[in-house]
């Protein structure tokens, strides 16, 4: 938000007198533009807003100065948060455990709708409606407000109160958040960034799109109906097998054998395949909290561990219908590899794709991309520079102050106090427990 004033006239200006007329030309056409901005000037003196208010109107100018008031805009976006911040706490769920606070924010959110029309308005009168330079409707972001104000009135006067009233009106007055990019610049040159550059986000996610198709379509191929099991863990080895009852080993109660995918995740079809390996590139759907499996290590002791979506591929079997149990001698192990090559690929090479794309477009739209290697590295020393700062030197408090003996005996990095410091911190460390240790290490922690 800007947090100047503009000097108020009977003359009428542009709204950017400083902006150079011509980014790149010679003199012939600064001159050029320069006339060309006279006879606007010119012009607007016969120009009314909304056909009635002249340059010198006192409403006008009333509005002119709300409009380019700090303090009227803080108002407006303080009043524009609450109203997106209500929208969203003014769910279903809200709505039947408070009502009388359901019924405030919706008198508040009414009386909202009527500021926001009232501060479209000042804005019209002040800048007109599409002729005069700078008009209300010659900004996006204002026909995209105005039309979100409309379709709230509209869906406020026709559609008979429901619920389907009440869920379309939350979601329109969330919407109203894309105002804020209006009066924050620095979002909103971001926003304008992200859209000049999307052919090339575009390209970025088609290529992201066929490395996880490809991936999901091999995994389907070999992991496509294997991740099924029976229930049965301890008797059944094949599928022909998992039929009838068993006991449980925690309730000891009979349960029917199921052969199923037991996790929340498989290969079977591609949808589902594609899905998981989303999860994966994320960091999500690795583990799963309700299936364990054991492993065996070298001394011959029983370890229960989440399984993970790695080790379900690495413990399928090579037959369809046989029971799928983990070891490392297997050639299922080798189905690692499917997993290691795609988090390489997504990770450091399709992902650093898509964010090395978003940076670029920053680049071009900010000069960066056209400047050579002593331009930029100039540009580098610059912003540096800018970023160092001289630095407060420490001085000893008077003597005598708790604050002056404190500072005697932290000030020496290498005295008493740092020893002693270091030697708590070592044996901090060493009462620190670790799983499978040693006995006699546990007694000398004791």
């Amino acid at each position: 938000m800007s947090a100047h004033s503009s000097v108020l006239t009977d003359e009428p200006t542009l709204d950017d007198p400083e902006e150079p007329l011509v980014k790149y030309g010679d003199e012939y056409e600064i001159n050029v533009a320069k006339e060309n901005k006279d006879m606007v000037l010119e012009n607007l003196k016969v120009f009314r807003s909304v056909f009635f208010f002249k340059a010198n109107n006192p409403l006008r100018k009333t509005c002119t100065r709300l409009v380019d008031s700090f303090i009227y805009n803080t108002v407006i976006v303080f009043f524009l948060c609450t109203s997106v911040m209500l929208a969203i706490w003014d769910d279903e769920a809200h709505r039947q455990e408070n009502p009388e606070w359901s019924y405030v924010a919706e008198q508040y959110q009414r009386c909202m709708l009527v500021v926001f029309w009232i501060d479209s308005l000042i804005h019209i009168i002040s800048r007109g409606v599409l002729v005069l330079p700078g008009s209300y409707l010659r900004s996006m972001w204002n026909v995209l407000d105005l039309s979100v104000l409309s379709a709230q009135t509209l869906v406020f006067l026709v559609v008979e109160k429901s619920h389907y009233r009440e869920s379309l009106l939350r979601v329109l007055r969330t919407l109203r958040s894309m105002r804020l990019v209006y009066y924050v610049e620095d979002i909103r040159v971001i926003f304008l960034d992200l859209v000049h550059g999307l052919p090339s986000i575009i390209d970025a996610i088609a290529l992201n799109t066929l490395v996880f198709v490809v991936f999901a379509m091999y995994g389907c191929y070999i992991f496509s109906d294997r991740f099924a099991a029976c229930n049965d863990t301890g008797s059944v080895g094949t599928m022909d097998q998992c039929h009838g009852e068993f006991k449980t080993d925690d309730l000891h109660i009979l349960v029917p054998r199921v052969w199923d995918n037991p996790y929340q995740y498989s290969y079977d079809t591609f949808a589902t395949s594609i899905l998981h390996l989303f999860e994966c590139a994320s960091g999500e759907g690795w583990v799963s909290d309700n299936i364990t499996f054991c492993t065996c290590i070298n001394t011959h002791e029983m370890l229960s561990k989440k399984i993970m979506s790695l080790f379900t591929a690495m413990s399928v079997s090579p037959d369809l219908k046989a029971q799928p149990s983990f070891y490392w001698g297997t050639n299922s192990t080798w189905h690692a590899l499917y997993y290691i090559c795609f988090m390489f690929v997504i990770s450091l090479c399709a992902i650093q794709l898509f964010i090395g794309v978003i940076l670029e477009t920053f680049k071009q739209r900010r000069g960066i991309s056209s400047l050579t290697n002593t331009q930029r590295q100039f540009e580098d020393l610059q912003r540096q520079l800018s970023l160092i700062k001289p630095t407060r030197k420490a001085t000893r408090p008077p003597s005598g102050s708790i604050r002056g003996i404190c500072f005697d005996i932290v000030v020496d990095k290498r005295g008493k106090f740092a020893k002693f410091m270091s030697f708590v911190l070592v044996l901090n460390i060493g009462k620190c427990s670790h799983r499978i240790e040693s006995k006699t290490f546990t007694n000398c922690q004791v």
